[in-house]
């Protein structure tokens, strides 16, 4: 018993040394960051500073009311204080998208999403990063988002009837947790599409286990408790701690390893050693990862630039979080803003009828200008991922197109950052930006789209937006999300009508880890959630 004893207060002390190092370290660095010679909003908490103000839901009013008194280039209080930089300068964030090598995801932010994620595409850095995305490009190439198109068709018809039976039981018209059912809908295409495997998240009566776990992690748990703060603060003691959120991330990452194992396998028998093979060639099986698996396979890659069999297995996780969370969230949002603008709803419809088959083809549907404006315009008003962090990984200096003033009053052309610093991309404040939309630019408007603001080409991001962000780390599977969303839409609008079942004012957004999702103000114990009134046309 001594000996235990001795033990844990040896680990004890081991995890207080450990976080005292790091504490001190971190206090150093942004004690003496240039940073602090910007101009910024005063910090409104001694120990949050601006963040719970900057994460509020649609906040891109305060960012326009902090760019109006403070200027472009400004910094915040992160942490206990910790000075970070907003900017809204086009060209530098272009530098920072760019130069993907100095300006990566913040550690912390890595440590919680490898829990989940692995070391996937998604938290891989550097040269990793690189090599993953050189092979996985082809699987998202036009072709393959083509050969998807099926599958999600197939899905979103599945919920279709799922609704039908639902309003038509109600006598024609009901109201429907929209964001819970595309949810479902969305995991169950990346399912197929992604790695071949039926999720069943939408037949209730017999999910996989897989479509279990991920329900509890994404569907009901809408905050992050502070031990699972602790943990990835603190990275030893999540070998002590355990709570039952990561116990189902650990579930769900041995499902989704036994899959992978499973997959890998099959490919490897199916390709054989030594016969030839194209990311193009014709197969049976047209899965995401299927197709990345026999790229990686192909003799005509070098072996340096193959992924081992392991990080092939981490991009399955990376596939389903990233390939249904953002996606069902945005298809629910372009719901509610259609809702809310009937004669906008009125015409899409309209034009979707226009196509006569009820199965179109990829092709038909991006033949269809309308749809095509909604999505961008519901992606851009309401982007899933509001913002997110780069950290600095060396001393540089961030040109800037507009020379900015410092709080000492003297006219810059460059920012000074050092390693350490965190950057704060402001997706949503970017999107919504008057000065480059316009007046309107906080309104629902799709015909924007045909005739789009010269300062829109200036956005470093995917799409004239910055919701799928630029550079070497934009989003690989932007063209999947896109025409997914372009699927739901087509199929939801012409089976039914959709109206608000709350007032639009008593809609309000809350993150739910990275992700913005829609809640009601006067209900918010149930969570993430979309009321909709449903009903057959």
């Amino acid at each position: 018993m001594h000996q235990v004893l001795q033990v844990l207060r040896t680990a004890g002390l081991a995890v207080v040394a450990y976080g005292i190092f790091n504490f001190l370290r971190w206090a150093y660095r942004n004690w003496t960051s240039p940073l602090r010679q910007l101009r910024g909003p005063k910090s409104t908490n001694l120990i949050f500073g601006n963040i719970r103000e900057i994460r509020k839901a649609d906040n891109a009013v305060l960012h326009e009311q902090w760019v109006e008194e403070h200027g472009t280039v400004i910094t915040y209080a992160g942490l206990l204080g910790s000075p970070r930089l907003y900017t809204t300068d086009l060209q530098a964030l272009r530098y920072v998208f760019n130069n993907s090598q100095t300006y990566q995801k913040p550690e912390m932010a890595r440590a919680a999403l490898s829990q989940l994620l692995g070391d996937g595409l998604v938290v891989a850095e550097g040269e990793v990063h690189k090599r993953q995305r050189r092979v996985m490009n082809p699987a998202f190439a036009p072709a393959q988002v083509r050969a998807a198109t099926d599958v999600m068709l197939d899905k979103a018809t599945k919920l279709t009837d799922l609704w039908a039976t639902q309003v038509e039981q109600a006598g024609g018209s009901t109201t429907l947790n929209v964001l819970s059912g595309i949810g479902r809908a969305a995991l169950d295409v990346i399912g197929v599409a992604g790695f071949d495997y039926e999720i069943n998240a939408l037949d209730e009566e017999k999910p996989s286990e897989l479509s279990k776990v991920f329900n509890d992690i994404f569907i009901f748990d809408n905050s992050i408790p502070l031990l699972e703060i602790l943990r990835v603060l603190v990275p030893p003691l999540q070998a002590i701690i355990h709570t039952s959120r990561s116990r189902n991330v650990q579930r769900a990452v041995e499902i989704m390893a036994g899959i992978g194992k499973n997959l890998v396998s099959r490919t490897r028998a199916e390709v054989g050693d030594g016969k030839t093979v194209s990311a193009d060639q014709s197969v049976d099986r047209r899965d995401l990862l299927s197709l990345l698996m026999r790229y990686n396979l192909s003799p005509t890659l070098p072996e340096a630039h193959k992924l081992t069999d392991q990080e092939v297995i981490s991009q399955i996780p990376t596939f389903l979080v990233a390939g249904h969370e953002t996606t069902s969230t945005a298809t629910s949002y372009a719901l509610f803003a259609l809702s809310e603008h009937q004669s906008i709803q009125d015409q899409l419809r309209k034009e979707l009828l226009s196509i006569p088959d009820a199965h179109p083809t990829m092709d038909q549907l991006d033949s269809l200008p309308f749809l095509d404006s909604v999505v961008r315009e519901t992606l851009r008003l309401h982007p899933p991922v509001p913002n997110t962090l780069r950290n600095c990984t060396q001393d540089d200096l961030i040109p800037v197109g507009t020379p900015y003033t410092d709080k000492d009053g003297n006219l810059q052309k460059f920012i000074k950052v050092q390693k350490g610093n965190t950057i704060f991309v402001p997706i949503m404040a970017i999107n919504r930006s008057k000065a480059i939309f316009g007046p309107d630019a906080f309104e629902f408007s799709p015909s924007r789209w045909a005739n789009l603001p010269a300062a829109a080409s200036g956005i470093p991001g995917m799409l004239n937006m910055m919701s799928f962000l630029g550079g070497p780390r934009a989003c690989i599977g932007y063209r999947f999300s896109v025409m997914e969303i372009k699927v739901f839409l087509f199929t939801f609008l012409r089976a039914f009508e959709f109206e608000l079942a709350v007032p639009a004012s008593e809609i309000k957004k809350q993150m739910s880890g990275a992700v913005h999702r829609p809640m009601i103000k006067s209900d918010p114990e149930a969570g993430s959630q979309l009321p909709l009134i449903v009903r057959r046309r």
